[in-house]
C-alpha cells in the first residue's frame, strides 16, 4: 500500500496521509488511471477531521509511488468537503502535475536536425520540468511557435515516436526534481495470460458493425501542363482509378471494369452488403484518401488492401481484473501500461480470444495489490503527424494555383479583420482499419487561421490541450488509432487573432480487427485448433 504525500505549492511536504502509520489520516478510493500517450487521472477521499486533511486543499500537490516505484505527482484541482451520516469526509479530483506546463509559452524556437533528446531538451528551457529518460530515435525537425510546451512535447513525438511518462523525485521533505521521459516503448511482450476463471472478474466485449465493403480511392493533384509541356499553375482535381481495369482471369484480385471509380469485394458484399428491392445487393462505401499518390495502378492497389483492412467489424475489450503478482509464486502474472498480453473467455459460445496491448491500466492507489481495470488495444498513437501532414499537403496542392499569386502585397494578421468563426458544420468520422477519417466543410475565408480537432475515447469529453489531436488550415484530417477503438470527435475554427469559435457536434467512428487462430497462437497451436 502506498502513502499519499502532500505538498505545499513551494515543494514542502506538509502531512503524510497513510492506512499503516498510527493515528495516521487514512485515505480509501483513490483511483490512479493511466492511458497510453494520454496521461494519467488521480483522485482520493479521506477523513475530514483528522488534523492533516486540513491541508487536502486547491493547488497543494500529492505524490505517492506507483506499482513500479517511481513517485507520481498531481495537483489538488478539485477539492470538495461533505458532512453527512458517515461523518465530515473530503473527497479531492487531481490534474497530472505536467499539466502545469501548459501555463507556459514558447514563443519561437526551430530544433533543426537534433535527437529527440535535444528538441525535447529545447521544449522544456526555463521550466522545472527537465529531461529525463529519452529514447534514441534518430535525427528530426521540428518548430515551437506560440505554443506551450505541452504542445511542443506532442510535436515531439509526431515526429520522433516513443511512449510518454512523467515522474518526480523526492528527498527528504522536498520535491528535488521533474522529469519527463519518452520511451520507446512502455511495457513489453510478456505473455501474459487472462482468463475468466483465473483473474479476470468480468470482461466486456463491445462490438461495433460499420464494415464497408467497397472504397473509392483519392489520389494526388496533378499540375496542369499546357500544349507544349509548360506549366500552367493549375493543378487537377485529386485523380482517381476510373480508367484502370482489373480482371481476375489475368490475376487481378477482383473484376473492376474501366469507368468504375470504386473497387468492391464481392465477398463482403454477399455478407454485409444491403438487399435493394429487386433482391441484389448494395455495396457500403467509403473514401481512401492517399494524396500524394499520382499513379492510379498504384492508387486502386492501396485501395483495395485498405477495403480488405475495413470489411469487418470491431471489438473493443475492457476487464476487472484481480492483480496476482503480489502472491508468491505469481510473480510471472505482473502487467503494466503497454505490455502485450492475451485474454481468454470460452464461456461464450464464441469464445473470446485476443492478442492485445494494455492501452489503460487502472488500480486503487489505497489498495493497489488488489484489483484493478484494464482495456486491450493497439498503441494509440495519437500524436502522430505523418498522415495529418499528407492531407495537409492534398490541400495545399489543391489550391496552390490560386495562392502562387506573387507581385502583391501580403495580408498580414493585423490587416484581417476579427471576426470569431463559426461552428464547423457535417463534422463527419469515418472507421478505417487502424486510422478515422474526420471530415468538415471548409470555410474558405481568410480570416480562419486553422481548425483545431480534439479526439477522445469518452463519450461524453470536455475538449482541452490534453486531447488535441490536430491542428492545420484543411477539411480533412486522419487520426491514427488502433484496432478495437471507439473514437470521439469534436472540431472548431480559429481566427488569425486566436478567437476560437464554438466546438462543433460530437463526431463518432470505431476501427477495425481482424483477429486469426493463426495470429493468436501462432501456426503450430492453429493447426491443432483446426483439427
Amino acid at each position: 500500500m502506498s502513502d499519499l504525500y502532500i505538498f505545499d505549492p513551494y515543494d514542502n511536504l506538509v502531512a503524510i496521509l497513510s492506512n499503516d502509520g498510527e493515528g495516521a489520516c487514512p485515505f480509501w478510493d483513490a483511483p490512479f488511471k493511466e492511458v497510453l500517450n494520454q496521461g494519467s487521472t488521480f483522485e482520493f477521499t479521506a477523513v475530514g477531521d483528522h488534523e492533516d486533511s486540513q491541508y487536502i486543499k486547491a493547488e497543494n500537490q500529492v505524490a505517492f509511488q506507483d506499482k513500479d516505484g517511481a513517485f507520481r505527482l498531481f495537483i489538488i484541482k478539485e477539492p470538495e468537503r461533505t458532512d453527512g451520516e458517515d461523518g465530515p469526509i473530503i473527497t479531492a479530483v487531481c490534474e497530472a502535475a505536467m499539466l502545469e506546463l501548459n501555463d507556459e509559452v514558447i514563443e519561437d524556437v526551430r530544433p533543426y536536425n537534433v535527437t529527440l533528446k535535444t528538441a525535447i531538451t529545447k521544449a522544456l528551457e526555463g521550466v522545472r520540468w527537465k529531461v529525463g529518460e529519452v529514447a534514441e530515435l534518430g535525427l528530426n525537425s521540428t518548430n515551437y511557435y506560440y505554443m506551450t510546451p505541452t504542445e511542443a512535447i506532442t510535436e515531439c513525438i509526431n515526429k520522433w515516436g516513443g511512449e510518454l511518462r512523467d515522474r518526480v523525485e523526492i528527498e527528504g521533505n522536498r520535491i528535488t526534481g521533474r522529469f519527463i521521459d519518452i520511451l520507446r516503448r512502455r511495457g513489453e511482450d510478456i505473455g501474459k495470460w487472462w482468463e475468466i476463471d483465473k483473474d479476470i472478474l468480468s470482461i466486456t466485449e463491445r462490438v461495433q458493425s460499420y464494415p464497408k465493403t467497397a472504397l473509392y480511392g483519392r489520389g494526388s493533384s496533378l499540375e496542369i501542363e499546357d500544349e507544349e509541356g509548360e506549366a500552367t499553375g493549375g493543378y487537377t482535381r485529386k485523380i482517381s482509378f476510373a480508367d484502370i481495369e482489373w480482371k481476375v482471369k489475368n490475376g487481378d484480385p477482383v473484376d473492376k471494369p474501366k469507368g468504375q471509380k470504386w473497387v468492391g469485394d464481392p465477398e463482403a458484399l454477399v455478407v454485409f452488403g444491403r438487399e435493394n428491392t429487386d433482391g441484389t445487393l448494395r455495396h457500403r462505401k467509403g473514401i481512401f484518401e492517399s494524396s500524394e499518390q499520382e499513379d492510379p495502378e498504384v492508387l486502386l492497389q492501396e485501395t483495395w488492401d485498405a477495403l480488405q483492412e475495413q470489411k469487418y467489424p470491431i471489438s473493443n475489450f475492457e476487464m476487472s481484473v484481480f492483480l496476482l503478482e503480489d502472491i508468491i509464486g505469481y510473480e510471472h502474472e505482473k502487467v503494466r501500461l503497454g505490455d502485450t498480453t492475451f485474454a481468454l473467455d470460452y464461456s461464450f459460445a464464441k469464445p473470446i480470444e485476443v492478442e492485445e496491448r494494455v492501452i489503460s491500466f487502472e488500480y486503487d492507489v489505497s489498495d493497489p495489490d488488489n484489483s484493478g481495470v484494464v482495456e486491450l488495444g493497439n498503441f494509440i498513437d495519437l500524436y502522430s503527424d505523418d498522415a495529418r501532414l499528407d492531407q495537409i499537403e492534398s490541400e495545399l496542392n489543391d489550391n496552390k494555383g490560386l495562392w502562387n499569386n506573387g507581385g502583391k502585397k501580403p495580408i498580414t494578421d493585423d490587416r484581417i479583420e476579427n471576426v470569431t468563426p463559426t461552428q464547423p458544420q457535417n463534422v463527419i468520422a469515418s472507421g478505417l482499419f487502424q486510422n478515422v477519417l474526420v471530415e468538415w466543410d471548409f470555410v474558405n475565408t481568410i480570416s480562419i487561421a486553422n481548425y483545431e480537432v480534439y479526439a477522445s475515447q469518452i463519450q461524453g469529453f470536455t475538449p482541452d490541450i490534453s486531447n488535441l489531436a490536430f491542428r492545420g488550415k484543411t477539411s480533412i484530417y486522419t487520426h491514427q488509432a488502433a484496432n478495437n477503438q471507439q473514437w470521439y470527435f469534436r472540431v472548431r475554427a480559429v481566427n488569425t487573432h486566436g478567437v476560437a469559435g464554438p466546438f462543433s457536434e460530437k463526431a463518432m467512428a470505431q476501427t477495425a480487427r481482424i483477429i486469426s487462430d493463426d495470429i493468436l497462437f501462432g501456426p503450430e497451436i492453429a493447426e491443432k485448433l483446426e483439427i
